[in-house]
């Protein structure tokens, strides 16, 4: 999870304890329910102090629900009893055994290349096995996958590759935090290599910058490939179908050196998860067609590797372009950048 500055702490326990003194004195069911979501980000902001650095951030917001609940139903108020719960809770989650967890997810591109390779590309990112492959696994009987009367049809969204990840993990809210984390990371490089040149438009309508996407359901398995039948979640960024989707080997064919060491830096020891992330962020970014919103994201990002989101924007452009061979090139268009956030 990230850390919020220790100077905030008084923020937060004061946004929890207004929270929970209102719990108090309207303690019930429906009163919780109506306060929920304000419960849920008050204990969250302080929860970032208290958590391990293992725990996920959809593990966190599990751990901090379950804290508020039982807190309502013992009738407890204090914040000195919400830490109290939530440190046990968080050990007893820490304690568990970890188990092994796939996550299949398809993208859209052309997959023409793949009747001479088992897999395009296989790569281990934070403990996290990553295939875009040939086809689906055969243990994993996707044709019959369905949670409650929804169908999943995974292979709907043609042309596509598959791509899975697989994890030891807690849990499965912890395998899929983290196998998205390494697939948008890996689709990160991948679009990296593939984003030059000028805005993509189709039909004088402006498409996402990635030309490599997610697209359609995502779904948890458990060792054995089989589905657990009430957890998969929907996450596609296909804002609108490609005419011509892209080839990877192809589009590739000359950057595949220089793809397989980008993702090796992906693990290292010191800046692997900053880099994991800054991956992960640049390609949720870039799947967006609202160009305001892109502006943002890659600003909040830029901020983030030159590790100014508290200092001024000249600042940030000062460290970004402190290596570049023509720096006032750069700085001049960062500046405009910086105009244009803000």
């Amino acid at each position: 999870m990230p850390v919020i500055a220790p100077n905030r702490r008084s923020e937060a326990e004061a946004r929890l304890a207004d929270a929970l003194a209102h719990l108090k004195r309207t303690a019930d069911g429906v009163q919780f329910l109506s306060h929920a979501e304000f419960l849920l980000s008050a204990g969250m902001l302080l929860a970032q102090l208290h958590l391990a650095e293992g725990i996920t951030n959809r593990e966190s917001e599990e751990l901090v629900s379950r804290t508020l609940i039982a807190m309502c139903r013992a009738q407890e108020h204090t914040l000195a009893q919400f830490e109290a719960r939530l440190q046990r809770s968080q050990t007893e989650k820490l304690k568990l055994p970890k188990k092994i967890f796939h996550l299949l997810a398809t993208i859209r591109a052309n997959r023409h290349f793949l009747s001479k390779n088992k897999d395009f590309l296989s790569v281990k990112i934070d403990g996290v096995q990553v295939r875009l492959a040939k086809d689906f696994p055969k243990k994993a009987n996707i044709d019959a996958l369905k949670v409650g009367d929804h169908k999943i049809d995974m292979r709907s969204s043609l042309p596509y590759v598959p791509v899975w990840a697989t994890v030891k993990a807690r849990s499965e809210l912890e395998a899929a935090d983290r196998c998205m984390a390494a697939i948008k990371a890996t689709l990160g490089c991948v679009n990296l290599m593939l984003n030059h040149g000028s805005e993509r438009h189709h039909s004088g309508r402006q498409l996402p910058k990635n030309r490599v996407r997610l697209v359609g359901d995502q779904v948890v398995f458990r060792a054995d490939w089989s589905c657990f039948q009430d957890y998969f979640f929907y996450e596609d960024e296909s804002e609108r179908p490609e005419r011509w989707p892209t080839d990877l080997d192809e589009a590739l064919k000359d950057r595949r050196e220089p793809l397989i060491d980008a993702l090796a830096k992906l693990n290292d020891r010191v800046f692997g998860k900053l880099l994991i992330e800054a991956m992960q962020d640049y390609h949720e970014a870039l799947s967006h067609v609202d160009s305001a919103l892109v502006h943002v994201r890659l600003w909040g990002l830029l901020e983030r590797l030159t590790n100014t989101h508290l200092e001024e924007s000249k600042v940030t452009v000062r460290r970004a372009t402190f290596l570049s061979t023509r720096t006032e090139l750069r700085r001049t268009r960062l500046r405009h950048a910086a105009e244009a956030r803000h």
